[in-house]
């Protein structure tokens, strides 16, 4: 999945940062889900490269969108789960803001990743098709 945004990436790359970005993403993906709340510096400390490589690396726009939508399912099923344990009757005040929070912020984060710009294209015909111009 993170390998496969980095070979896809519009971005300008040297084969051999391509391949150092595929080795992060090979190890940030080994590392699921833990991986997804590390920073720059303990991914560098956990992980090995730089704290700047790293930061780069979380940086480029597709791997970023993986992140949030794996944070995001986590977060609903995490909200689901939470409100499963209400309906059963173990959950407390506490718990029920923390589900509705979370759901709330799983569904924003989905409608981020959602949003792409549209483009689009109409023709218009010439004048001789039948469409009269006035002068």
């Amino acid at each position: 999945m993170f390998s496969a945004a980095v070979n896809q990436t519009e971005m300008e790359l040297t084969q051999i940062q391509r391949t150092l970005l595929a080795k992060m993403a090979q190890i940030f993906e080994s590392n699921l889900p833990d991986s997804l709340y590390l920073n720059h510096y303990l991914l560098a400390e956990m992980y090995g490269f730089s704290p700047s490589e790293w930061n780069s690396f979380l940086k480029i726009k597709e791997i970023d969108r993986l992140i949030q939508a794996e944070i995001s399912v986590i977060a609903e099923i995490g909200a689901r789960h939470a409100l499963a344990n209400l309906q059963k009757g173990y959950a407390s005040s506490a718990d029920v803001s923390a589900a509705k929070e979370l759901l709330a912020n799983s569904k924003l984060l989905q409608q981020n990743l959602n949003q792409r710009p549209q483009i689009i294209i109409t023709r218009v015909g010439d004048k001789k098709h039948g469409i009269k111009t006035t002068t």
